[in-house]
Protein backbone atom coordinates (compact mmCIF):
# COMPACT_ATOMS: atom_id res chain seq x y z
CA UNK A 1 0.00 0.00 0.00
CA UNK A 2 1.28 3.34 -1.36
CA UNK A 3 0.44 6.76 1.04
CA UNK A 4 1.32 10.13 0.66
CA UNK A 5 0.53 13.65 -1.54
CA UNK A 6 0.16 13.50 -5.09
CA UNK A 7 3.23 11.74 -5.57
CA UNK A 8 1.22 8.37 -4.87
CA UNK A 9 0.08 8.98 -8.07
CA UNK A 10 3.00 7.34 -9.93
CA UNK A 11 2.05 4.24 -8.60
CA UNK A 12 -1.54 4.50 -9.52
CA UNK A 13 -2.96 1.23 -11.95
CA UNK A 14 -0.43 -0.99 -10.90
CA UNK A 15 -1.37 -4.34 -9.81
CA UNK A 16 -0.73 -5.56 -6.08
CA UNK A 17 -0.67 -1.54 -4.95
CA UNK A 18 -3.19 0.45 -3.45
CA UNK A 19 -2.86 4.08 -3.44
CA UNK A 20 -4.12 6.21 -0.98
CA UNK A 21 -3.89 9.66 -1.54
CA UNK A 22 -4.06 11.61 1.67
CA UNK A 23 -4.36 14.98 0.47
CA UNK A 24 -1.77 17.86 0.65
CA UNK A 25 0.00 16.58 4.21
CA UNK A 26 3.84 17.93 4.43
CA UNK A 27 6.05 15.40 6.29
CA UNK A 28 6.78 17.48 9.13
CA UNK A 29 3.30 17.73 10.35
CA UNK A 30 2.27 13.65 9.85
CA UNK A 31 2.95 13.32 13.57
CA UNK A 32 0.45 15.99 14.54
CA UNK A 33 -2.79 15.50 15.98
CA UNK A 34 -3.64 19.31 15.11
CA UNK A 35 -2.67 19.21 11.09
CA UNK A 36 -4.89 21.06 9.28
CA UNK A 37 -4.49 18.73 6.66
CA UNK A 38 -5.56 15.57 8.80
CA UNK A 39 -2.93 13.23 6.96
CA UNK A 40 -1.06 11.61 9.83
CA UNK A 41 -4.84 11.01 11.47
CA UNK A 42 -5.95 9.23 7.71
CA UNK A 43 -2.58 7.33 7.45
CA UNK A 44 -3.44 5.72 11.10
CA UNK A 45 -6.68 4.77 10.55
CA UNK A 46 -6.06 2.96 7.25
CA UNK A 47 -3.28 1.63 8.69
CA UNK A 48 -5.70 -0.26 11.31
CA UNK A 49 -7.23 -2.18 8.65
CA UNK A 50 -4.42 -3.26 6.78
CA UNK A 51 -2.34 -6.62 7.57
CA UNK A 52 1.40 -6.09 8.37
CA UNK A 53 2.10 -9.75 7.77
CA UNK A 54 0.77 -9.46 4.10
CA UNK A 55 1.34 -5.54 3.39
CA UNK A 56 4.39 -3.12 3.04
CA UNK A 57 4.11 0.03 3.24
CA UNK A 58 5.63 2.92 1.00
CA UNK A 59 5.30 6.43 2.32
CA UNK A 60 5.58 9.14 -0.28
CA UNK A 61 6.01 12.81 1.59
CA UNK A 62 8.10 15.65 1.36
CA UNK A 63 8.06 17.05 -2.15
CA UNK A 64 5.72 20.10 -0.43
CA UNK A 65 7.86 20.73 2.42
CA UNK A 66 10.97 21.25 0.21
CA UNK A 67 8.71 23.28 -2.17
CA UNK A 68 6.95 25.31 -0.42
CA UNK A 69 7.92 25.32 3.63
CA UNK A 70 11.53 24.80 4.28
CA UNK A 71 13.27 27.40 2.96
CA UNK A 72 10.62 29.80 4.10
CA UNK A 73 10.90 28.23 7.26
CA UNK A 74 14.86 28.45 7.03
CA UNK A 75 14.48 32.21 6.66
CA UNK A 76 12.43 33.18 9.22
CA UNK A 77 14.19 31.13 12.18
CA UNK A 78 17.38 32.48 10.62
CA UNK A 79 18.78 28.80 10.20
CA UNK A 80 19.77 27.06 7.15
CA UNK A 81 18.17 25.52 4.66
CA UNK A 82 20.06 21.88 5.19
CA UNK A 83 19.24 22.59 8.80
CA UNK A 84 16.00 23.24 8.45
CA UNK A 85 15.58 20.44 5.96
CA UNK A 86 17.28 17.99 8.62
CA UNK A 87 14.72 19.31 11.05
CA UNK A 88 11.60 18.16 8.79
CA UNK A 89 12.67 14.86 7.79
CA UNK A 90 13.57 13.98 11.66
CA UNK A 91 9.79 15.16 12.26
CA UNK A 92 8.58 12.84 9.49
CA UNK A 93 11.35 10.25 10.78
CA UNK A 94 9.43 10.04 13.62
CA UNK A 95 6.14 8.48 11.99
CA UNK A 96 8.00 6.20 9.69
CA UNK A 97 9.67 4.58 12.24
CA UNK A 98 6.71 4.24 14.39
CA UNK A 99 4.77 2.73 11.41
CA UNK A 100 7.81 0.04 11.03
CA UNK A 101 7.08 -0.29 14.97
CA UNK A 102 3.88 -1.98 14.18
CA UNK A 103 5.47 -4.59 12.27
CA UNK A 104 4.99 -3.55 8.67
CA UNK A 105 7.71 -3.54 6.09
CA UNK A 106 8.46 0.03 5.27
CA UNK A 107 9.76 1.77 2.35
CA UNK A 108 10.11 5.32 2.11
CA UNK A 109 10.18 7.26 -1.66
CA UNK A 110 11.70 10.48 -1.02
CA UNK A 111 11.07 13.30 -2.96
CA UNK A 112 12.82 14.59 -6.38
CA UNK A 113 13.67 17.98 -7.61
CA UNK A 114 11.81 21.13 -7.53
CA UNK A 115 10.38 21.76 -11.17
CA UNK A 116 7.17 23.38 -10.28
CA UNK A 117 6.71 27.16 -9.28
CA UNK A 118 2.88 26.14 -8.15
CA UNK A 119 2.99 27.34 -4.22
CA UNK A 120 6.70 27.30 -4.58
CA UNK A 121 8.69 29.75 -1.98
CA UNK A 122 12.85 30.47 -2.89
CA UNK A 123 14.92 30.03 -6.01
CA UNK A 124 14.88 26.44 -7.44
CA UNK A 125 18.15 25.84 -6.38
CA UNK A 126 17.52 26.33 -2.82
CA UNK A 127 14.52 23.97 -2.86
CA UNK A 128 16.24 21.23 -4.44
CA UNK A 129 19.34 21.69 -1.83
CA UNK A 130 16.29 21.16 0.46
CA UNK A 131 15.46 18.21 -1.12
CA UNK A 132 18.96 16.89 -1.39
CA UNK A 133 19.36 17.69 2.56
CA UNK A 134 16.03 16.38 3.18
CA UNK A 135 16.75 12.89 1.61
CA UNK A 136 20.16 12.38 2.80
CA UNK A 137 18.87 12.80 6.45
CA UNK A 138 16.01 10.34 5.58
CA UNK A 139 18.55 7.93 4.04
CA UNK A 140 20.65 7.79 6.45
CA UNK A 141 17.72 7.51 8.94
CA UNK A 142 16.44 4.78 6.98
CA UNK A 143 19.94 2.25 7.27
CA UNK A 144 20.10 2.89 10.48
CA UNK A 145 16.73 1.29 11.20
CA UNK A 146 16.97 -1.60 8.35
CA UNK A 147 14.80 0.64 6.36
CA UNK A 148 13.95 0.65 2.44
CA UNK A 149 14.64 3.79 0.99
CA UNK A 150 14.77 5.46 -2.96
CA UNK A 151 14.19 8.61 -4.78
CA UNK A 152 14.78 9.89 -8.15
CA UNK A 153 16.17 13.22 -7.24
CA UNK A 154 19.87 11.87 -8.18
CA UNK A 155 18.39 11.51 -11.35
CA UNK A 156 16.19 14.46 -11.84
CA UNK A 157 18.70 17.40 -10.52
CA UNK A 158 21.62 18.56 -12.07
CA UNK A 159 24.10 18.38 -8.83
CA UNK A 160 26.45 21.27 -10.07
CA UNK A 161 23.49 23.72 -10.95
CA UNK A 162 20.72 22.24 -8.17
CA UNK A 163 18.44 23.18 -11.43
CA UNK A 164 15.68 20.54 -12.17
CA UNK A 165 16.00 18.59 -15.52
CA UNK A 166 12.41 19.47 -16.72
CA UNK A 167 12.95 17.47 -19.73
CA UNK A 168 13.02 13.96 -17.24
CA UNK A 169 10.04 14.84 -15.31
CA UNK A 170 7.82 14.70 -18.28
Amino acid sequence: AVFGDSHVNAFRGIEGISTHYLGAATAYNLSSESSSSGGGRRLKEKLKRLDADTNAILLCFGEIDCRAHVVKQAYVANKSIHETAVDTAKAYFGLVLSIKERGYQVIVYGPYGSGSQFNSFGLESYRNSAVKSFNDSLRESCLKHNIYFFSLNSLLVDPVTLLTRRAWLT
